[in-house]
């Protein structure tokens, strides 16, 4: 019987350990300035309307006059649906 318990919780403690990762990838603060924005102005070219989050790339010309492709990884679909946005709308 203590063999189990110990066993169990050693488990447990494995698991809580293994989630911490998956905390850290959901920081927003950890890659972004959520006090920057900057906007973005082209041409919808794709809408990658997939879990767990949306892709949006958008073409831009640059001061030069390039073509660049910005990718922009949004919220759960789930989250734009609860908003009222679907798929459709784009």
């Amino acid at each position: 019987m203590r063999n189990n318990i110990q066993g169990l919780l050693v488990t447990l403690f494995g698991l809580l350990l293994a989630a911490v990762p998956v905390l850290a990838h959901h920081s927003v603060t950890a890659e972004f300035d959520p006090k920057k924005s900057f906007t973005v102005t082209g041409t919808l070219k794709r809408l990658d309307w997939t879990n767990p989050h949306i892709y949006v790339w958008v073409e831009v010309k640059d001061e030069g006059g390039q073509i660049v492709t910005y990718g922009i990884e949004a919220v759960p679909p789930g989250m734009l649906h609860r908003a009222g946005v679907t798929r459709d709308m784009f």
